[in-house]
């Protein structure tokens, strides 16, 4: 757990550099959303989404913050989950300000709810989790016509889970907190359009 929580802080350590580098140098906002949300969104019990807000510097620097949410209620009550995915950005190459292939680091905080196969008096029991991790990115983004930005990355890491509680049905909880012991998987694909100010 101790070297998952390292990652939020490099993140943090970063945000100080840029504050300090940025005040004599060019910088780049820019607002995204991913396309491939809506397109997995083919049933009308899940509904996904996600909106991407990055900061350009020093040409092939950025940080960026990912929310992301998805909803299914196929299985009865919403399973809910709800992504913060901060992400650092170093462009490969510097003919263009952040342009091209690039790789990084990204934290991952996921809260959500979803079932289990456990029932208690005929109702499925379902669990409110929240986790923490963080792993690597790489990806690739151009602009067309200087303002509209495609944005294609992979990422993928390990999350560990901080907490969980059982919830009866849609209205009892059961006050135990039970911890993880061992970290899951996760793999993130998003090609995001957006506009550069």
């Amino acid at each position: 757990m101790k070297q998952l929580l390292t990652i939020p802080f490099i993140f943090l350590l970063n945000t100080t550099i840029f504050a300090q580098d940025t005040l004599n140098n060019r910088s780049k906002f820019i607002i995204k959303a991913d396309i491939l949300s809506p397109i997995l969104s083919i049933s009308k019990d899940l509904k996904m989404g996600s909106l991407t807000a990055e900061l350009g510097f020093k040409k092939c620097h950025s940080i960026q913050v990912m929310g992301s949410y998805k909803v299914d209620t196929h299985l009865g009550p919403s399973e809910k989950t709800l992504q913060i995915i901060p992400m650092y950005k170093f462009f490969l190459f510097k003919k263009k300000f952040c342009d091209g292939l690039y790789s990084g680091v990204n934290a991952n905080y996921t809260q959500g709810n979803f079932p289990s196969d456990k029932i208690i008096h005929n109702t499925n029991v379902w669990y409110r989790h929240n986790s923490l991790g963080g792993g690597l990115i790489i990806g690739y983004q151009t602009y067309i016509k200087k303002h509209l930005v495609v944005d294609a990355l992979i990422a993928a890491g390990m999350e560990e889970l901080i907490n969980a509680k059982e919830i009866v049905g849609n209205v009892k909880f059961d006050d135990k907190i039970t911890n993880a012991q061992n970290p899951n998987f996760y793999l993130i694909l998003a090609l995001n359009i957006g506009y550069k100010f």
